[in-house]
């Protein structure tokens, strides 16, 4: 009995040790944004945050430009920018059948914009951070 009360004793310190010794827990933050390209709000797409380590954030803009970005990590991002189809695949009304499944054609801005390093978007993101906007110019 009493073999197993001291193992088991030193079986919850080690544990109580190794716990504390984690490494520290990384707050993460909600963003809500918006998004202008040329002085007009980007009415839909995706928006994607890429962080270190390859770590990626995506989120839905919607009409207006705005979107909201969930559980980034601050620190410095690179950000890309995609426009979602208008009328794509099986869910077209079928009207436009030439054209039906076939991805949009996007304007030179917007192919440099969807990748974070021709896009040239940079920003660091901050703990205490709730807003931003990502003007294209």
């Amino acid at each position: 009995m009493r073999f197993s009360f001291l193992s088991t004793s030193v079986l919850l310190v080690c544990c109580v040790a190794l716990l504390g010794c984690g490494e520290k827990k990384v707050k993460r933050v909600t963003l809500e944004g918006t998004i202008t390209i040329k002085g007009k709000p980007l009415d839909n797409g995706i928006v994607k945050f890429h962080g270190d380590k390859g770590l990626v954030w995506t989120a839905i803009v919607h009409e207006g430009g705005k979107f909201i970005i969930t559980d980034v990590v601050p620190g410095a991002v690179k950000v890309s920018l995609t426009e979602s189809p208008q009328s794509f695949g099986s869910s077209s009304d079928g009207k436009d059948k030439h054209n039906a499944g076939k991805l949009p054609s996007f304007d030179p801005v917007m192919k440099k914009l969807m990748d974070p390093d021709t896009a040239n978007l940079h920003y660091t993101i901050t703990e205490d951070q709730k807003e931003i906007h990502i003007e294209v110019t």
